[in-house]
């Protein structure tokens, strides 16, 4: 159990709690039981940066550092896959060419506008959240969602290639699992406080994502390592957004 979640770890950040031994195929694909478990780390360490530069009172500067502090731990993995899934979706007129696109290195236009306006929005929503006493709350959920839809997009839409990530980790990880998410989620909310808006919010954006995904499932036949951690991008964007505005309603 430890060693998957060190694998865990090791995939989805750069934190020096590696794992050195051997990455087996059933070991690396068990290990995305624990993307939200990961996801709620990199919460903390973004929230904690936050917090004491908004202590200063420098809410831009605080923004500004939360979100490189949440890119540098992971290494930009998911926002790769954003990029692609960019110029593979938005570039091309068929599923064929869209996976072809995303398979290539190479950056194209669609890719970069996307990201700019991401990290640019996601910016603004930090910012926001800066100044807010439900900072934390909302920062430690919508890093461990985010991992959370990753791995709803993995366990619940079938495979547009015959090999790669998403195959390996619906050959031996089955969809009960996907309630660990659900359990660290409800006990992050009940440890935090405010369920009232960020229930909602992720229930909404749940549905929201889970929407999109189908109907990129249903263009490209699939999806592939670069949709889910896309996919992952924007619901920490719509759920951060959405619990802004229910905050401003409840509160």
């Amino acid at each position: 159990m430890f060693k998957e979640f060190r694998i865990a770890v090791s995939f989805l950040t750069r934190l020096p709690l590696k794992y050195k031994g051997e990455w087996d195929e059933k070991g690396f694909s068990r290990s995305a039981i624990y993307f939200p478990v990961v996801g709620l780390i990199v919460g903390v360490l973004t929230a904690l940066v936050i917090w004491l530069v908004g202590k200063t009172g420098y809410y831009h500067i605080a923004a500004f550092l939360g979100l490189l502090t949440s890119i540098v731990i992971s290494g930009g993995l998911h926002l790769d896959g954003f990029m692609d899934m960019c110029d593979g979706i938005l570039a091309s007129r068929g599923p064929e060419r869209a996976l072809e696109i995303m398979k290539d290195s190479r950056v194209g236009s669609f890719s970069v506008i996307g990201v700019c306006l991401l990290l640019l929005g996601k910016f603004l929503l930090y910012d926001t959240l800066a100044s807010l006493p439900m900072m934390v709350a909302a920062i430690v959920t919508g890093l461990t969602f985010f991992r959370f839809v990753c791995l709803c997009c993995l366990l619940f839409f079938p495979c547009a290639r015959k090999e790669g990530l998403a195959v390996m980790i619906q050959k031996y990880v089955s969809k009960p699992w996907v309630f660990v998410g659900v359990f660290v989620l409800a006990l992050e909310v009940i440890v935090l406080g405010g369920w009232q808006y960020l229930v909602p919010a992720m229930a909404l954006s749940l549905l929201l994502m889970m929407l999109l995904t189908q109907r990129i499932n249903t263009f490209l036949g699939g999806i592939t390592g670069d949709i889910q951690g896309a996919m992952g991008e924007l619901s920490e964007f719509l759920y951060l957004a959405l619990v802004i505005i229910f905050y401003s309603i409840f509160s």
